[in-house]
């Protein structure tokens, strides 16, 4: 079909560098998307370890494997004041003991702690006091390894939150347990490791306990239960984070303070004057993994319009628009009206085509908004303004409209995320 010629901007993320996002098409510099996040972060990297990034620096992040992915994330702070050294005093230990570095961490330091159990018959779990903030919603989360001995863990809420809320994790074999029916998961990384999460909404404006990480013997329906200890038993852990919000973002290191992570941003100007989309129309295609229903932090998103400011000028956007939880929303802005198409898969194939007087959109080969009204207009920004995170696998312009059949080819599974490139120029994809 030939799409890698008729495209005018593709990017794949592969090359970057400090305030740079490089593309493969145009090959002049002209589509190199400009970056920007105004501190370090974290990525996981090719050999599947945590590390960090400069400052401005985009990340290409490899979590779950696979192809190098575009991560961009707004802005969260950590607010444990130490994240690693839970023999430090701002961790409380309720009859459970800490042995320091003593296994490989997820950044492949040898960093990580041992806890375990000891032997009164009591509750055995380790915690971190914070401030909370009536009515907003708090995401807490811990790195951990079953040392061979404990296979289960809770996270338990207390003081602050509904202090019946609780969730078990089986860190053997990455699947949830019992549960009160809060937003939770569990996350597999590299060496055995997990991450386990879980999200409760703060009741009252306080500095307590929040949420602890418990040992269990075993997936006891019941919050943090009573036991006798061994003495023995315990499990591997790193990596202690709580920040406001609805879901748990990259890890952000602590040692001593809160720290916050930068919102990652990117642009492209002059994208009608470069000739990337043509008076006759354009397609916006783009590949985004992990679309969870998520709620929005505020407006904000992906878009390709008019001027620099998504809301106030015609154009495209990929976002959200409310603050219920939601996948992502495609919305179209033409003279101040809106139309709102929602996704409905967790990994997505999206393009975005107008022809002049109407606009298509397609997902995974199907289309899902046919010929509505979008009369041209010269869309000269590519950038975001972020309000979720966003795993890109691939970005890609076309100046004209492409065909029905090209669209379906695109977005559809036979597409594979690589061909674009490789079977147009006579590669084989393997």
């Amino acid at each position: 079909m030939g799409l890698y010629n008729e495209a005018s901007l593709i990017m794949y993320p592969s090359g970057v560098k400090a305030s740079k996002i490089y593309c493969q098409k145009p090959t002049d510099g002209s589509g190199d998307l400009t970056f920007s996040r105004a501190s370090t972060a974290t990525r996981v990297n090719e050999s599947g370890l945590i590390e960090a990034v400069a400052s401005n620096v985009p990340r290409i992040d490899y979590t779950g494997g696979g192809c190098g992915k575009l991560l961009l994330e707004p802005q969260r702070t950590n607010l444990y004041l130490n994240s690693e050294d839970f023999s430090n005093a701002v961790y409380t230990l309720n009859n459970t003991l800490v042995s320091t570095n003593t296994a490989a961490s997820p950044d492949g330091n040898t960093t990580a702690d041992t806890l375990y159990q000891n032997t009164a018959n009591s509750q055995h779990a380790i915690y971190q006091s914070a401030s909370f903030t009536s009515g907003t919603d708090y995401v807490f989360s811990w790195f951990v390894k079953s040392n061979g001995t404990t296979q289960w863990v809770q996270i338990a809420f207390s003081t602050g939150f509904d202090i019946t809320d609780y969730c078990n994790f089986d860190i053997l074999n990455g699947v949830n347990g019992n549960n009160t029916g809060i937003v939770h998961g569990i996350e597999s990384y590299d060496n055995g490791w997990y991450r386990v999460w879980a999200k409760n909404t703060a009741l009252s404006t306080i500095t307590n306990i929040g949420a602890a990480l418990a040992l269990l013997q075993g997936d006891t329906a019941a919050r943090i239960p009573t036991y006798t200890g061994d003495g023995v038993s315990g499990v591997n852990v790193w990596g202690a984070q709580m920040e406001a919000g609805t879901y748990p973002t990259s890890y952000i290191p602590t040692a001593g303070s809160t720290v916050t992570r930068v919102q990652d941003d990117y642009s492209l100007s002059n994208v009608y004057t470069n000739n990337l989309i043509t008076a006759s129309g354009g397609t916006w295609f783009i590949h985004i993994l992990n679309n969870t229903e998520r709620v929005r932090n505020s407006v904000g998103g992906i878009y390709l319009a008019e001027t620099n400011a998504y809301n106030s000028s015609n154009g495209l956007r990929i976002g959200q628009t409310s603050t219920t939880k939601t996948r992502l929303k495609v919305v179209r802005y033409l003279g101040g009206a809106t139309t709102t198409y929602t996704t409905t898969a967790d990994v997505i194939k999206l393009a975005l085509s107008w022809n002049g007087a109407t606009w298509d959109l397609w997902e995974n080969g199907i289309k899902v908004v046919s010929a509505e009204s979008f009369t041209f207009t010269a869309l000269e920004y590519l950038a975001s303004s972020l309000d979720l995170s966003y795993e890109i696998q691939k970005q890609v312009l076309f100046p004209t409209a492409l065909s029905d059949a090209e669209l379906e080819y695109l977005t559809g599974t036979s597409y594979n995320s690589y061909e674009l490139m490789a079977v147009d120029l006579g590669y084989t994809v393997l």
